[in-house]
């Protein structure tokens, strides 16, 4: 274990230090965004020590896996019954034709598959952190998830401050507007800031969906699991089930039966002072999916991106357009 410990420690300090710059300096920049930039900024400048390499790698391959289990705890399957079919359907139909979007669109620019499906998992999911779930799943090379991760990011700023000023002139009302939002920007952060600059109705629908589509990430990670098994079959290749995935969708069943029937406390009293367990395990998720992003960006060659970055940000950008429209068209058609 000592071999990983510097490894480990610089993707925790470069984190905390995208943290603090997310709070104090850049907070129209979202933390993750931050941090891999700063990885890929070392990587391609003073280089990672061999030192580090060890600990880098078991951060962003291990801390990782248990950022995304601790990610369950946010997941609420009770919350998709109190949205109705038409809200629930919106949001199974965005995810999948999303998804086939980035699939079609990819292939015309010449993208491959893997790079493709992970932005459309980033576009349709929640952001970064689905995609930080399913590249392990896919066995994407480290280029196309920092690639993916990058892009992602890149259109959520782009988005937030986009739907922020749709907020003031769109012709909505504030549950369609909540709804629009909830079922278009990429990262829950983003999505519940365009909303909340609405209004507070729209703010609270606007998360509400948002995190139905969070849910759909266990199902998601199902298909991909069985998908790219068959694409390895006959290759050698010896398929295993990710016992993290199954660990995620148990977590989250147990985190959606306990909202309903609150059989394990969520808060613990220590005299005076409260603490929610919940909120402090996706605090936990938070910090080992940056931290494992961060490790991803200081193994990433910049160098690999020259014949694949624009046609990334040409697909990703064609979806996150394709799904703003979509979503318009189904308010309307369900006049929502």
């Amino acid at each position: 274990m000592k071999k990983y410990i510097y490894g480990i420690l610089l993707s925790f300090i470069l984190a905390l230090i995208s943290s603090f710059l997310n709070a104090h300096v850049l907070s129209f920049i979202e933390t993750l965004t931050i941090g891999i930039m700063i990885a890929i900024i070392i990587r391609n400048t003073v280089g990672v020590k061999d030192l580090f390499i060890p600990g880098v790698t078991f951060t962003a391959k291990e801390i990782l896996k248990w950022g995304i289990i601790l990610l369950g705890f946010r997941l609420n399957y009770i919350t998709l019954s109190q949205l109705g079919l038409p809200v629930l359907f919106m949001i199974v139909f965005i995810v999948i034709s999303g998804q086939l979007l980035a699939f079609f669109i990819g292939k015309g620019f010449g993208v491959n598959k893997k790079l493709s499906l992970l932005m459309g998992v980033g576009s349709t999911v929640c952001g970064a952190s689905a995609i930080a779930a399913i590249a392990p799943i896919m066995k994407s090379e480290e280029r196309d998830t920092t690639l993916s991760i990058a892009v992602i990011s890149l259109l959520e700023s782009i988005g937030v401050i986009m739907f922020t000023f749709f907020a003031f002139i769109a012709p909505l009302s504030d549950t369609a507007f909540g709804i629009w939002t909830g079922t278009t920007l990429q990262g829950v952060a983003h999505a519940m800031a365009a909303a909340y600059a609405r209004s507070p109705i729209a703010g609270e629908i606007g998360t509400l969906v948002k995190m139905a589509r969070v849910t759909l990430l266990a199902p998601i990670a199902l298909f991909y699991s069985f998908h790219f098994k068959g694409e390895h079959q006959g290759s050698g290749y010896q398929f295993k089930f990710p016992r993290y995935v199954l660990i995620f969708i148990f977590v989250g069943v147990i985190a959606s039966l306990n909202s309903l029937y609150q059989f394990i406390p969520v808060a613990l009293h220590f005299g005076e002072i409260e603490v929610n367990l919940l909120a402090q395990f996706s605090l936990l998720s938070k910090w080992f999916i940056l931290m494992a992003i961060v490790a991803i960006g200081l193994q990433t060659d910049i160098k690999a991106f020259k014949n694949t970055a624009l046609q990334a940000l040409l697909t990703c950008s064609m979806v996150f357009i394709s799904i703003i429209m979509i979503s318009l068209g189904l308010l309307k058609i369900f006049r929502l």
